[in-house]
């Protein structure tokens, strides 16, 4: 999917320009779907690789065609380092691991000594807001509010939802078709059960 929208964009068939929308693609658990490459063929399978070439392209190329890329990890130095080399802007929840530290430290230019310092201790549902989003060379601490959605709640199920309702509307046109139909005893020839056939 992200392979084909990146060169709907790049051929121009789709643009900014003509009317269709900028597009975020949201990578979640990126340590698992895009891995740093090791060289390792268990873990740079043909799919990792794909999957690597195609969200690189975005985080390289995209920017410039209303493509954006978010990238979630609780690992980060885990993840492609040419992806997220590319990331103008960080939001940082609590982080401990000294390699993730030393990785978010090279690849965020704002990011100061102190504010590494304070990622090993911040709460929960607190986050350091670290590049370009910033407008300034300094990081800031942000509370994140709590989410909307209950506990246990239900989840959404749109795909299913939509497929219920075009079979539901398909069988109501099938019943409403048939009602104007003639019957066969209309048309003048018999309706035999497959018993008298």
């Amino acid at each position: 999917v992200v392979s084909f929208i990146f060169e709907k964009y790049k051929s121009k068939e789709l643009s900014i320009e003509n009317n269709a929308s900028p597009i975020l693609f949201a990578i979640e658990e990126a340590r698992t779907l895009i891995p740093r490459a090791t060289g390792d063929p268990e873990m740079d399978k043909p799919a990792t690789k794909l999957a690597r070439s195609a969200v690189r392209s975005i985080a390289t190329e995209g920017r410039k065609m209303g493509l954006g890329l978010l990238v979630i990890s609780q690992t980060p130095s885990s993840v492609d380092n040419l992806i997220t080399s590319q990331a103008n802007t960080q939001i940082l929840h609590r982080m401990t691991n000294p390699d993730d530290l030393t990785y978010i430290k090279q690849i965020s230019e704002s990011l100061s000594q102190e504010d590494l310092e304070n990622l090993k201790t911040v709460g929960e549902g607190t986050a350091i807001v670290t590049g370009v989003a910033m407008k300034t060379r300094t990081s800031i601490l942000v509370d994140v509010r709590m989410r909307y959605s209950e506990e246990g709640k239900q989840k959404p199920t749109p795909f299913k939802d939509r497929l219920k309702g075009l079979k539901q509307n398909s069988a109501e046109t099938d019943e409403n078709w048939s009602k104007g139909m003639p019957t066969p005893i209309e048309t003048g020839k018999a309706d035999l059960s497959n018993d008298e056939l």
